[in-house]
């Protein structure tokens, strides 16, 4: 037997999940009034009510779908111990987040999703736990390996898994988001794009807690990092290998605190920091053999360094932001063979520990870690930016 209203709910759900692709695109429900102008296409399938053409099994609903379809899962019969695999373009909805559980076994993926199909996957409304995996076994609660039209993940609980969420292979649909979702104490990661044709997909609005690594980027360009929450991680934010020179992944607005690294980046380039909450992590931000444009960050409290640049690190372009109660606000040691010209463009930064004199603020760093070397901010500011 249906429960009461929820038909209106469903409603609602497909109508956010319909709406275009964009980086304001949350998991919002709408207004009462808004709810009678809301219609949807498909045939609705139930999981685990209690009356009549009702399935048990949450894969048993999904091999019986079409695509368009929607399957909404009760949280009566929670938790369903099953592993799923979609190649439907379908919604799969939970009733509740916290009582509708996908439970795994502690090995390999609970849900794999790969489809060709118009017009993409919704997947919202779950506890997905125990999947196996580890750092370096792209394993966990969901995985994406292939997706012709944009996908989105949001309002989920992810924990206890390898990796939380795994998006890789040669065929993503740019313009899927993954966005609302708790991730929390999961052994590899939280979230990981992994391939050189990811692009355009946008990670916003997601906490991510007590993982090894909070979100890593592999190879991927071209991505947003937008408004999420990224705290008590080995590792906060990571970029690996974005080597393209069209590359413009943004990383903004995020809150990333209390991690070993806050942003950790290693052979990349083109990529933007910018309006961050930097604060209390060992490094704020480790830069490796990269080459970003970092502004208008608040970096504060963090027990190294703020910024640290390292090996062939040069041409970053370090502007407006802030360095309060940092142990050392910033340092480099530039190691590169054959040796090449070496410099950081340092602009209208606030350093607490700049004496407001008309001399520029000293950066001290080194090159093959013994040759003292200095780098200048030319104009520091005088009062710290409101960011």
């Amino acid at each position: 037997m249906e429960k009461i209203g929820i038909k209106i709910l469903i409603c609602i759900m497909l109508t956010i999940a319909s709406m275009p692709i964009s980086s304001s695109i949350e998991c919002n429900v709408f207004k009462n009034n808004e709810l009678n102008s809301l219609t949807y296409n498909g045939t609705t399938l139930y999981v685990g009510g209690s009356g009549p053409g009702n399935y048990s099994s949450i894969q048993d609903a999904i091999d019986n779908a079409n695509d368009g379809d929607t399957i909404f899962v009760y949280d009566d019969s929670s938790p369903y111990n099953e592993k799923l695999y979609i190649q439907k373009s379908i919604n799969l909805l939970g009733e509740n987040k916290e009582t509708t559980i996908i439970n795994g076994d502690g090995s390999g993926t609970i849900i794999r999703i790969s489809t060709q199909h118009s017009p993409g996957i919704t997947l919202r409304g779950f506890t997905i736990q125990n999947g196996g995996g580890t750092q370096h076994s792209l394993y966990g609660g969901i995985s994406v390996s292939s997706s012709s039209y944009p996908f989105t993940i949001c309002d989920n609980i992810i924990t206890h898994d390898g990796w939380g969420i795994v998006i890789s292979g040669c065929d993503i649909s740019p313009g899927s988001i993954i966005s609302n979702n708790t991730i929390i104490n999961n052994s590899g990661g939280g979230i990981i794009l992994c391939g050189i044709d990811l692009n355009n997909i946008i990670i916003t609005k997601n906490i991510i807690l007590n993982n090894s690594f909070g979100i890593s980027i592999e190879w991927a360009h071209n991505n947003i990092i937008t408004d999420n929450v990224i705290m008590h991680n080995v590792r906060g934010i990571s970029l690996y290998k974005l080597l393209s020179e069209y590359n413009n992944t943004i990383i903004t607005r995020n809150t990333i605190s209390n991690n070993e690294f806050g942003i950790e980046t290693e052979d990349s380039c083109n990529f933007i920091i910018s309006e961050n909450n930097i604060t209390n992590n060992k490094y704020g931000m480790f830069i490796m053999s990269s080459t970003a444009t970092i502004s208008k960050n608040n970096i504060a409290e963090n027990s190294k360094y703020g910024i640290y640049l390292y090996t062939s690190s040069r041409k970053n372009r370090i502007t407006e932001n802030n360095f309060i109660n940092n142990t050392r606000h910033a340092s480099f040691n530039i190691v590169m063979l054959p040796p090449k010209p070496t410099f950081n463009y340092w602009m209208q930064n606030y350093w607490d520990d700049w004496i407001n004199i008309p001399f520029p603020k000293i950066i001290v760093g080194r090159l093959f870690y013994i040759v003292p070397k200095i780098e200048f901010d030319l104009h520091p500011a005088k009062e710290p930016y409101i960011i």
